[in-house]
């Protein structure tokens, strides 16, 4: 029992360091189709933390020293290798912003990629522990960090950045050690290992090729041969570059659900489809927390009641109820109300983020237990399944970031937003319905096709 209760809470840090330090940085990243915007170096943590993530469950699967080590000890090094990032941009040396970058990018994939090997090893409680206790923390970052912020900014106080760290740290050292009390699994021959890392290193070059595609074409047709730009120039370059985010993060989507289709079926793609459509309210939840900070005790009550909901939903009632889609409906309709928000008053900004959050915390906490308690194989297996949706989350936030920005701080007034993020979680939320219906014919059919064997054979 305590090794579940350690595992999910050392889980729950995790959470909040990735999306303190992770996927916070990116959707302040503004690059195509806004005025003065550029690329600039932390657009690119997205890809790397995707990246070290895949070739952190790579080296387990492969590497016979660290196949030995427990995920959650690896996850401690990831840690480590975090703080000495953060401890780097305080050093006074030449370019210590890309390397302090660089470091904290490569930290946090390693540290996430350790999480979900260290799920793989552990038995069906600690593996539900790890799912809701990861979504929780990602859910938890912006309320924690506003809670234990220092009154009347006193400059004296020590701030959470500080110490969050080094209590994560404390966490996944603890979990480390309660694990050895049980042998890890050792990985044979046969793991598919190599399928994630080709898959995310395909997505990670569609992104940053279309971003780029988009940055030069928004760049083109931004001012005319006169260089002058009329209203309705400045309205269609705009359009053009919502639309542009929105086809570069669905193409990355694709090619990570495609993968995933191959891997596991319909039951992994709608992990990867999931995260998808969560990318954006996921992104907008930590993003809203910066801009309009509202009722960070309501907001931490919502991330940790829909997180536990949404473990029970799966370890429950997954055959009959489609966790996923439900939690993208909700947080697709607080997207919605967030757009109109300004016109309403503040009552509903509070329901706005309120819904968000319970969708996003609810449908990824049922999301990843699910995959986590039906996947079949190795602990390497399990860990290559589950960290697909963590880079399809990354990079498509990576390309979502601008909309993200507009929709968590209610300044996209326009027709757009309405089209763009709340249009892909609906659209989401009906594929992730057809694929439920699909997966439970296909175990429909399967078990009349057992039953008729019994029956054959008796």
């Amino acid at each position: 029992m305590s090794t579940v209760v350690v595992a999910g809470l050392a889980a729950c840090a995790v959470g909040i360091m990735l999306a303190r330090w992770g996927l916070v940085a990116v959707p302040r990243r503004l690059f195509a189709g806004y005025p003065n915007g550029e690329l600039a170096v932390g657009a690119f943590e997205p890809g790397v933390i995707a990246l070290a993530a895949v070739l952190t469950v790579l080296a387990a699967g492969s590497a016979a020293a660290i196949a030995r080590l427990s995920g959650w000890a690896v996850s401690a090094a990831g840690v480590l290798l975090t703080l000495a990032g953060l401890q780097f941009a305080n050093a006074g040396v030449p370019d210590q912003g890309i390397v302090s970058t660089a470091l904290v990018a490569a930290g946090l994939g390693v540290m996430c990629g350790g999480l979900l090997v260290a799920a793989g090893q552990q038995q069906l409680a600690g593996r539900l522990a790890t799912a809701g206790g990861f979504a929780a923390g990602l859910g938890l970052a912006s309320p924690v960090l506003l809670l234990l912020a220092p009154r009347n900014y006193d400059p004296e106080a020590l701030g959470p950045d500080v110490y969050l760290p080094g209590t994560a740290l404390a966490l996944v050292v603890a979990a480390a050690v309660t694990a050895m009390t049980r042998p890890v699994p050792a990985t044979p021959p046969t793991a598919r290992v190599w399928g994630p890392a080709v898959a995310t290193a395909v997505a990670v070059a569609v992104l940053y090729a279309g971003d780029a595609a988009l940055a030069a074409t928004v760049d083109a047709l931004r001012l005319s041969r006169d260089g002058l730009a009329s209203e309705r120039r400045i309205d269609f370059v705009q359009d053009l570059a919502r639309y542009g985010m929105l086809a570069v993060a669905v193409a990355v989507g694709l090619v990570l659900t495609g993968y995933a289709y191959r891997r596991g079926r319909a039951d992994l793609a709608r992990w990867t489809l999931l995260c998808l459509a969560l990318a954006a309210p996921l992104h907008m939840g930590l993003v809203r927390g910066l801009y309009l900070p509202s009722a960070p005790y309501v907001m931490l009550l919502a991330a940790v009641a829909a997180a536990a909901l949404g473990v029970a939903a799966t370890a429950y009632a997954d055959r009959w109820l489609p966790a996923d889609a439900l939690g993208v409906c909700l947080a697709g309709v607080g997207i919605a109300v967030s757009t109109a928000a300004y016109r309403l008053g503040p009552s509903w900004g509070y329901a706005s983020a309120v819904l968000v959050a319970t969708g996003t915390g609810f449908a990824l906490a049922a999301g990843l237990a699910r995959v986590l308690r039906t996947t079949q194989g190795t602990p390497v297996d399990v860990a290559g399944s589950a960290v697909l949706g963590l880079v399809t989350v990354l990079l498509a936030g990576q390309a979502l970031g601008p909309l993200i920005v507009e929709a968590a701080s209610s300044t996209g007034y326009g027709a757009d937003l309405p089209l763009t993020l709340p249009g892909l979680a609906g659209a989401s939320a009906v594929a992730l319905l057809l694929l439920f219906g699909m997966s439970r014919a296909v175990d429909r059919i399967r078990r009349d096709l057992q039953d008729e064997a019994r029956r054959t054979v008796s």
